[in-house]
């Protein structure tokens, strides 16, 4: 009898041993820690990326139109987070529109013809904090003008003045390491006149943004004649040619994974400004099955998304992919 106890107890040990083996490997495999302790903070997933890590070939999960939150009767909106609740749920890329406003000291965020709100107090006080309590992070920014914009004003009260952690020192390009920029913002400039920035026109930013929806059409018969083709959103949109546009341009940027560039995916789309979050779930879903399918495959992209939060794990997948290609390396 104590002799079958001592062989329980062994296979016991045994089988804790096997399951603690097998939590740590799938804690690796997931790239948050690997040690499996609790000190790993959603908040700051960068600090677990190695700081040699060029930026052009980290897997970065974005948003389009960032600003474009809780609109009014929700037109033109685009997320249901802020700024702040985007960082703090591991965003990384903002894509920011602003124009002159009233006041001498901000601008107004914009999306299109809508006037969204302070760019200091929604945009770039929500950016300033959340890098003050996570110096391990680094956000990419991109300002495109839409409307009248000062551009001097915008470099000398918010880019130049040190409060606002843009970087400053150097042009940042696809071989900046990430230990560089770290608790700063790189920013894309999507404007003329600017003297400091990335511009969005450089030749090693690779774009996708085809953000014009298809209308579907279907042939209209009689008796079995087909009388004529009829298209348009009543029939159906063509969500999918968006999808495998996303997906072409994920293959494009593995394959040229080397070659010191920004690949840049906006996985959003709209027809004439609306279906902009049937869209989003179609092709953010593209997006996580694309990177499911190859995590070993190192894939580096800022993918700007609309509603990131509709289609679960899709920002875990996009970070997942800065750690699973550590494994095969």
């Amino acid at each position: 009898m104590f002799s079958r106890y001592l062989v329980l107890i062994f296979a016991a040990i045994c089988t804790i041993g096997v399951t603690v083996s097998e939590t740590e490997l799938n804690c690796q495999k997931q790239g948050f820690d690997d040690r499996c302790n609790d000190s790993y903070s959603l908040n700051n997933w960068m600090s677990k990326v190695s700081g040699t890590d060029a930026l052009g070939q980290l897997a970065i999960p974005g948003t389009h139109n960032s600003g474009s939150y809780r609109t009014p009767g929700d037109i033109g909106e685009c997320h249901d987070w802020s700024i702040n609740q985007q960082l703090q749920n591991r965003i990384r890329f903002l894509d920011i529109r602003i124009s002159n406003n009233y006041k001498n000291d901000d601008f107004e965020i914009r999306h299109g013809r809508l006037m969204l709100g302070s760019f200091k107090n929604l945009v770039m006080n929500p950016v300033k904090n959340f890098l003050a309590n996570n110096p391990t992070e680094t956000i990419l920014m991109s300002i495109k003008k839409e409307g009248t914009l000062n551009v001097g004003r915008l470099e000398r009260d918010f880019i130049r003045n040190s409060a606002y952690k843009f970087f400053l020192k150097d042009t940042v390009t696809p071989s900046t390491p990430l230990n560089e920029v770290r608790g700063h913002i790189v920013l894309f400039t999507r404007y003329d006149g600017g003297s400091i920035g990335k511009s969005w026109k450089d030749n090693d930013i690779k774009i996708q943004d085809d953000y014009n929806l298809d209308v579907e059409c279907k042939r209209i018969k009689v008796f079995g004649i087909h009388i004529k083709t009829t298209c348009g959103p009543w029939i159906g949109l063509d969500y999918p040619k968006k999808a495998r546009k996303v997906v072409q341009h994920l293959e494009k940027a593995a394959v040229n994974f080397y070659q010191n560039l920004f690949w840049v995916n906006f996985a959003s789309a709209n027809y004439k400004g609306a279906y902009i979050g049937n869209t989003a779930k179609v092709s953010n879903r593209a997006v996580k099955n694309y990177l499911q399918s190859h995590r070993n495959t190192p894939v580096g992209s800022i993918i700007p998304m609309d509603y990131p939060n509709r289609v679960s794990g899709v920002i875990d997948t996009i970070i997942q992919n800065n750690f699973y290609r550590k494994i095969i390396n």
